[in-house]
């Protein structure tokens, strides 16, 4: 018997993303406001993805790590908060169509750029 299978699949039935997501969002800015920790928003992204985009998996065939599409999302975040610039217009695609990244670019921009305060962002000059 797969014990670790066994275990995601009462996780699974015990925590959907829907119901961890939001306890995850506010458990990290609960903990990065009181020490002005930045934060990189990817989890809001994938929740994003999972409600404008359902036909994009967010996970891999292992079901345990992102797909590739929502690792390039995750990039697209990343940049987002370290530059506090929109990714988008960027030229690295990866393997992903270029319809999917600019569209992916454009979520990484939206939920980082629309609300930095949320995320910690430093004020820009």
């Amino acid at each position: 018997m797969d014990y670790a299978l066994e275990e995601i699949t009462l996780l699974d039935t015990l925590f959907t993303f829907e119901t961890l997501q939001p306890r995850i969002r506010s458990g990290t800015i609960g903990f990065a406001d009181p020490y002005g920790f930045v934060i990189a928003p990817v989890g809001s992204a994938f929740g994003t993805l999972r409600t404008e985009r359902e036909e994009i998996d967010i996970f891999d065939a292992d079901r345990r790590h992102p797909s590739e599409p929502a690792q390039y999302l995750q990039a697209c975040i990343y940049y987002a908060t370290i530059f506090q610039e929109s990714p988008e217009g960027n030229l690295f695609m990866g393997n992903i169509q270029p319809e999917l990244a600019a569209y992916l670019q454009h979520v990484a921009a939206r939920i980082v750029l629309s609300e930095p305060q949320t995320w910690n962002l430093p004020d820009t000059p």
